[in-house]
């Protein structure tokens, strides 16, 4: 015991799935039980800064699992995106992410979020795996994959078998730019809705709905909520696309968030011909809310949301009942809500939140929040109101007075 050791080989330690064998030295005058527990200390230590500084890449390529790489692309005339991803030794799947998204919608959408939007997951393939975005709004985007090292549980249970991630690694950032699809001129279109009841449903305007911007827009379909002598009101049939109520979270008033000053300028002008414009009426309305000033209730606006009160307007072809639970996206009683895939690359470029479901399934309405939190947008489906912060997206359905002499 006097002569001590002088190595002490300790025990082999595992450290991200390899193991490594670790010594250290000690003096021979050391009493050996002060020197066992200097030992243990020393030893929970040394492993301690040992795994701190252990490269990363050391501890990822000890669990077999190589570091993506990716390449981008521009595709159809410069409006979409190809991802190649190298073949990644151990990899099963990967998940793509954007980063960082800078386009037409920056001003109107909450881009400070703390984590990325997960766009998309794909399995590996053997060699190469190809993802296309095939139309981006136009801007600036930066693209990383994330792969995934995964084990599969033998025994399946009533919701399949698990999935275990037992390794990740990322691979670095690259950015590509997006152009804006090229516009075609359109013909004015003669209008008569002198003969059209409430219930139908005409085309009006277009918009980018099927998400391949080579093709030009698509004609937007509206269903006719009310009419009069001069005029009728009409809602877009479908969620034409994603914003949030306000590109940030406060209590904000309809007058004065960031969604109606990109449906009034934004949207106007993009859906619509100057000769369409010219048959939008602009009409005065008022939005009560709870937390805001009577002084900004009223506003006058040639494109708008409608209103909590109106959803339950049984003349507009709403039913009257409102409760909760029903994700269902049928909204009024013979028709059906369904979001463009425009708007669904949007959403998924956007949205940011673990669990998208709820967000995925519902339209915004212009009415502020009634039970007593910050103002928050109002969602809605047939049967489900709900409410959120004001910087949350969800679909926009707009709504519009058209001149009918």
């Amino acid at each position: 015991m006097d002569g001590g050791i002088s190595t002490q080989k300790l025990q082999k330690s595992i450290v991200g799935g390899k193991l490594y064998n670790i010594k250290y030295s000690y003096g021979k005058e050391e009493d050996f039980r002060m020197r066992r527990k200097k030992n243990v200390v020393l030893f929970f230590v040394i492993v301690a800064l040992f795994i701190t500084t252990i490269p990363v890449q050391m501890i990822k390529a000890a669990n077999g699992l190589d570091v993506p790489t990716i390449t981008l692309k521009a595709i159809n005339k410069g409006t979409g995106v190809k991802i190649t991803i190298g073949k990644t030794k151990g990899a099963s799947r990967y998940k793509i992410y954007v980063t960082k998204v800078k386009n037409v919608y920056s001003k109107y959408m909450n881009n400070k979020d703390e984590y990325p939007a997960e766009y998309a997951t794909v399995y590996a393939n053997n060699n190469k795996t190809v993802y296309t975005i095939e139309g981006l709004p136009e801007g600036k985007y930066t693209f990383k994959v994330k792969a995934e090292k995964i084990i599969v549980s033998e025994e399946k249970t009533a919701f399949g078998y698990e999935e275990y991630v037992v390794a990740e690694t990322f691979s670095k950032k690259k950015s590509i730019t997006v152009k804006a699809a090229e516009e075609k001129k359109e013909k004015d279109k003669k209008y008569d809705f002198k003969n059209v009841k409430v219930g139908d449903t005409i085309t009006f305007g277009r918009y980018e709905q099927d998400g391949n911007m080579t093709n030009g827009k698509e004609s937007l379909e509206w269903t006719v909520l009310s009419k009069d002598k001069d005029k009728i009101l009409v809602l877009c049939k479908n969620s034409i696309d994603y914003l949030s109520y306000n590109n940030t979270e406060k209590e904000v008033s309809w007058k004065n968030c960031t969604l109606r000053k990109w449906l009034n300028k934004v949207f106007f002008k993009s859906a619509f011909t100057e000769a369409e414009q010219s048959k939008i009426k602009s009409v005065s309305l008022t939005t009560k809310m709870e937390n805001v000033p009577k002084s900004e209730w009223n506003t006058k606006d040639k494109v708008f949301l409608l209103s909590n009160e109106d959803i339950v307007n049984t003349g507009y072809g709403f039913e009257t009942e409102i409760s909760y639970g029903d994700y269902c996206s049928d909204d009024l009683k013979n028709s059906g809500c369904y979001f463009s895939q425009y708007a669904s690359v949007n959403f998924m470029l956007n949205n940011t939140d673990p669990d998208p479901y709820i967000e995925s399934n519902y339209w915004l309405l212009r009415s502020g929040d009634a039970w007593g939190y910050d103002h928050e947008a109002l969602h809605w489906t047939r049967y489900d109101l709900k409410s959120y912060s004001a910087d949350n997206i969800g679909g926009i359905r707009p709504a519009l007075y058209i001149k009918i002499k």
